[in-house]
């Protein structure tokens, strides 16, 4: 079984990035089930106690690579992480917690948002309504290769993601 050991090491070092990792097309729409069955898949082969008799190089790689196939996972399952993770493979950097939006209007549309929240107004529906809406720009942005556009996006969807939980 020395060959199953080697071929994790091989594929840890061949692998660029995450939707190859898990054999998902290189885009932001992610179809969710097919994200779960290969992540799955791949969890199952490569899982740390299936290397309990490898040597302490496989055992280590294993686990390493288990790390990076979970981060993968949680990065493509989530919009906005998937949507910072695109940017990034497309030469783009953004740090959410420190990059802000020059957009005035949409500054006064989070304050209005927020007093409407704090004054027990359910606005349940309406977040969800520009969840869905940023999401299906999101993709258009990501597929017309518009990153400024999609980088512009992606700190509104956080706005709205965060502000939904």
């Amino acid at each position: 079984m020395k060959k199953a050991g080697a071929a994790v090491v091989r594929v840890f070092r061949l692998m660029n990035n995450y939707f190859e990792l898990l054999q998902m097309p290189q885009e932001y729409d992610v179809d969710l089930e097919q994200l779960k069955t290969r992540y799955e898949t791949v969890r199952g082969q490569i899982h740390p106690d299936r290397f309990a008799n490898k040597s302490d190089a496989e055992k280590r790689v294993a686990v390493q690579y288990s790390a990076l196939l979970n981060d993968a996972y949680q990065t493509l399952l989530s919009p906005v992480k998937r949507a910072v993770y695109l940017l990034k493979l497309g030469g783009q950097d953004l740090d959410l917690e420190h990059e802000t939006i020059a957009d005035e209007n949409f500054l006064v549309m989070q304050m209005q948002l927020r007093e409407r929240i704090d004054a027990g107004e359910d606005v349940k529906s309406e977040i969800e309504s520009n969840v869905k809406e940023l999401t299906e720009l999101l993709s258009q942005a990501f597929s017309s290769n518009q990153l400024e556009k999609a980088k512009f996006l992606t700190q509104k969807l956080q706005f709205f993601i965060k502000i939904k939980v």
